[in-house]
């Protein structure tokens, strides 16, 4: 379209030259400056999910705000909900796979590509429609970059500089691996010193770098505070350092080489990730905005584009105090209750105003760490055993309990924490009588599962449980995706004792506890430990050292499960309850003591049907029904 109406003005400069006056030298106007290139954007395709069923309308409509956006297949991305947040909005990378690969015996070693996901938002929450076009809109934008790669790179010859260390002695000569070719060089960040091209062509030669991820962020690639465009004359060369901070723990990382015969401004093209940080900019890269871009990208006419894939080797996550990451297979009965409400903004904007030692971090938490509440335990087709505390406080105690039923969800058959398995809806809740939200006592409850939106039933295994209390020096293996760090016991949660904010791990964790007698306990929590809890202490702790130097259990864990072996078979022996904060000293953690309540268990069970939120009493403590809130 551009090209016409160039042409069209042209055609109209023909016909005056060709009037009755003849044109001189000297009536020919100066010629004029260039105009700098108008923003364009790229076509973005864009597939709504037939499942998504009434949200349909409502998704196209959140889609018809972009003109460069196209609905239907072939697609770039499919727009969807997601089965286990109903209301949750997810636009899913359907682009080609992107190649994992994880460090093995020194080799890399291929592993199955998982589609990229970007967590859009509720539907009810007000900046859901903005995030979504901020993701669009750096779609677009990279898309209308990238659509210049098939562009012959104007004679640039371009290699990588790889470091080649020499054991203790520092490195060689950084030696430069051609860059030939399409297939992606799998090469460590930290062997990278820089990318180097060189002009071969006969001209003067206009040349950037900038580094892309998986996450649609386009960085500059350099060390410099301002991006440079270097000019280059035939048989020039450059070198461009990379930042580490660019590419690293980034998904896909690329490296994007930008050429042109005439001059570009780099600034133009650059945009942050467009669901990255809350405040918008990423700490250590000083050239990167701060605010996303809502334009289109101003590109040269003749600017070529050519990308590079790096390989980042990932670092891993920290583990449950000293825990060890369960393996396929040996949790298949462990569970993930979570919420479907998310954090609003005016939320997580009031938390981050909070003293700190009074913050959740929301901030700067996932949003799979902000949704997870607690563990659970599979023990029926449709069961899932939880800790009272889990599911009975703050606005779901007394009353509010039956809220609970459209709140919050449970997750079966992963290890990842928020993601993967099979969701299930709740239908219904069993708290136990004596419960009373504050106090460690009693702490069990009893959730019924039906299916959620593509869930289907149960396919996990449950596990039994033990039908006598667990006796003294007894080992078990607790399980949880629970923070990761010591805490004081009047300290802040989420703030480990050496000042690092805590994370949730990735992966279910497991680690193994050994159990003391209640009188043992009591000698360290005197009355605040009672019949029906269980304390155990990992072996490390048990020998003399301070419980944070073996494993613990912290929050996040709660209503996860502890598990023996007995007679060749796995028995549920206790539910997470309760610790004097997290790996303190030589505080034990406190378990409910599972075979203590197999009558109220079992009395649950058989109340517990569709649509209840009940209180069942425990035949075994019948004095306690007056107990209830």
């Amino acid at each position: 379209m551009r090209g016409r109406r160039l042409l069209a003005g042209l055609l109209g400069a023909a016909v005056v030259a060709g009037g009755a006056v003849e044109a001189s030298a000297q009536s020919i106007p100066p010629p004029r400056p260039r105009v700098a290139p108008e923003p364009v954007f790229g076509i973005v395709r864009v597939q709504i999910d037939p499942g998504v069923g009434e949200q349909e309308a409502e998704l196209r409509q959140l889609l018809a705000a972009y003109p460069f956006v196209r609905i239907g297949g072939p697609a770039d991305y499919l727009l969807t909900t997601l089965p286990d947040f109903p209301l949750d909005i997810a636009l899913v990378d359907l682009r080609q796979p992107r190649e994992h690969w994880d460090e093995l015996d020194e080799a890399f070693q291929r592993k199955e590509p998982e589609p990229r996901r970007f967590a859009i938002g509720n539907l009810r929450s007000e900046d859901t429609a903005g995030r979504l076009g901020h993701v669009l809109v750096a779609a677009s934008r990279l898309r209308a970059i990238l659509d210049r790669s098939l562009n012959d790179t104007q004679g640039i010859e371009t290699c990588l500089l790889v470091r080649e260390p020499l054991g203790g002695f520092g490195d060689r000569p950084a030696k430069c691996t051609s860059l030939g070719g399409t297939a992606p060089h799998f090469l460590h960040l930290d062997d990278v010193a820089g990318l180097q091209v060189t002009n071969r062509s006969g001209g003067d030669r206009y040349v950037s770098a900038l580094a892309a991820d998986g996450m649609l962020r386009l960085d500059w690639f350099g060390m410099e505070e301002n991006p440079p465009v270097i000019k280059l004359a035939p048989g020039e060369a450059a070198d461009f350092p990379p930042v580490l901070a660019a590419l690293r723990n980034s998904d896909d990382p690329r490296v994007v080489l930008l050429v042109s015969s005439r001059p570009f401004a780099i600034g133009d093209l650059v945009h942050p990730a467009p669901l990255g940080p809350p405040d918008g900019c990423q700490p250590g890269v000083p050239a990167q905005p701060c605010d996303p871009v809502l334009s289109g990208v101003a590109i040269n006419d003749d600017l070529a584009a050519r990308s590079f894939q790096l390989i980042v080797p990932e670092e891993p996550r920290p583990a449950m105090g000293h825990g060890t990451d369960v393996i396929a297979g040996m949790a298949v009965w462990a569970a993930q209750f979570y919420s479907v409400l998310p954090y609003s903004k005016e939320e997580i904007e009031a938390d981050s105003k909070l003293p700190e030692d009074e913050k959740q971090f929301l901030r700067w938490r996932s949003y799979e760490e902000r949704q997870h509440r607690c563990g659970g335990t599979l023990i029926g087709p449709n069961l899932v055993l939880t800790a009272a505390h889990c599911v009975a406080k703050g606005q779901y105690a007394g009353a509010g309990l039956a809220k609970l039923l459209n709140d919050r969800r449970v997750r079966l058959g992963t290890r990842k924490l928020g993601a993967g398995g099979q969701s299930f809806g709740i239908a219904g809740v069993a708290v136990h009588a004596g419960y009373v939200p504050g106090r460690t006592h009693h702490d069990l409850a009893l959730l019924l599962l039906q299916p959620d939106r593509g869930s289907g039933n149960v396919r996990q295994r449950p596990i039994a449980v033990a039908a006598r209390p667990l006796p003294g020096a007894v080992d078990a293996l607790a399980f949880g995706w629970g923070l990761t760090g010591a805490v004081a016991p009047s300290g802040n949660i989420m703030m480990s004792i050496d000042r690092r904010i805590q994370d949730n791990p990735d992966v279910l964790q497991y680690g193994e506890m050994t159990s003391v007698t209640l009188d043992t306990c009591r000698r360290k929590l005197a009355n605040r430990v009672a019949p029906g809890m269980v304390c155990m202490y990992s072996k490390a702790a048990l020998a003399g050292s301070p419980s944070a130097d073996g494993v613990f259990t912290c929050r996040g864990d709660s209503g996860g499960p502890l598990v023996r072996k007995a007679g060749g078979r796995e028995l549920l022996v206790g539910v997470v309850s309760w610790s004097m904060g997290c790996g303190y000293k030589d505080y034990p953690s406190v378990f409910t003591d599972a075979g203590s309540y197999a009558q109220w268990i079992a009395a649950a069970r058989a109340a517990l049907k569709p649509g209840m939120a009940i209180r069942p009493a425990d035949p075994a403590r019948p004095n306690l029904e007056a107990r209830r809130p």
